[in-house]
């Protein structure tokens, strides 16, 4: 799940962040999750990372709150 915070990789305040994929439990933001998952590595811990472990949002969790 998506939260508001400062990116480990990037250092951005106030963006929302969250686990790129299952593997690797650091909190970044999606242009950094994205460049890891290029890259096939986290830039932060070094877990081997994989398009098909990408932890994906459904719709609910994409949504604000009322």
């Amino acid at each position: 799940m998506a939260q508001v915070g400062t990116c480990i990789a990037c250092e951005v305040p106030n963006v929302r962040i969250a686990t790129a994929t299952a593997e690797c439990a650091c909190l970044v933001c999606e242009p950094c999750a994205e460049r890891f998952i290029q890259d096939g590595v986290c830039g932060i811990c070094g877990t081997a990372l994989s398009a098909d472990d990408l932890d994906e949002e459904t719709d609910d969790e994409a949504a604000p709150p009322p």
